[in-house]
């Protein structure tokens, strides 16, 4: 396998939550995460050691945890994408 088809580091955890106001209250105060900014009421953005947190609401499937996502970071998405899909990932949609 080619470093260039390698996952690195976790840069981005995506978590739907139903209420984006309400969870940003809980890992902003009560867990004591950096804020970074919102976009607009259902989107908003923490860090977490360097690892970005991003809170939103439902989207696609529509259920809560249904479409949280990790985002990692590497040097090259379109053959990394290519190279995961052969190894057996399911290709939702190309980068």
């Amino acid at each position: 396998m080619s470093d260039s088809h390698k996952l690195d580091a976790i840069r981005q955890i995506a978590i739907t939550v139903s209420d984006v106001a309400l969870a940003l209250r809980f890992y902003r105060d009560v867990l004591g995460l950096n804020f970074l900014f919102s976009a607009g009421p259902n989107l908003a953005f923490l860090d977490s050691g360097g690892i970005r947190l991003m809170l939103s609401t439902p989207q696609g499937d529509g259920r809560v945890g249904c479409n949280s996502i990790l985002y990692f970071a590497v040097s090259d998405i379109v053959a990394t994408h290519a190279a995961l899909v052969s190894r057996g990932a399911t290709d939702e949609r190309s980068p």
